[in-house]
């Protein structure tokens, strides 16, 4: 089981335009849930982004607790598909 270690809520600042929670990876750098703390019924978006800036994952979600499980289910997936682009090409 992995736990991911997320920071507490936080409001818009320098390192985030809007109000979000971050997790530091070794892998991926930083990674941020942001939503928009002024609306009513707000989405919890994130983006993951390789080092060409293409994105590699992307999740919408309308509970920030969904949006944790998704980014963790995405990780999974991506570290399980490098894993079987390396076994395939060794």
């Amino acid at each position: 089981m992995i736990k991911l270690n997320w920071s507490d809520e936080r409001k818009p600042c320098d390192e985030c335009r809007y109000n979000h929670v971050k997790l530091e990876t070794n892998i991926f750098g930083n990674i941020y849930i942001e939503w928009k703390g002024w609306k009513d019924y707000p989405s919890y978006d994130c983006m993951i982004f390789n080092q060409d800036s293409e994105t590699i994952l992307i999740c919408h979600e309308y509970s920030l607790d969904d949006a944790k499980r998704s980014v963790k289910a995405g990780i999974l997936d991506l570290i399980t598909e490098f894993n079987d682009d390396t076994t395939t090409n060794s």
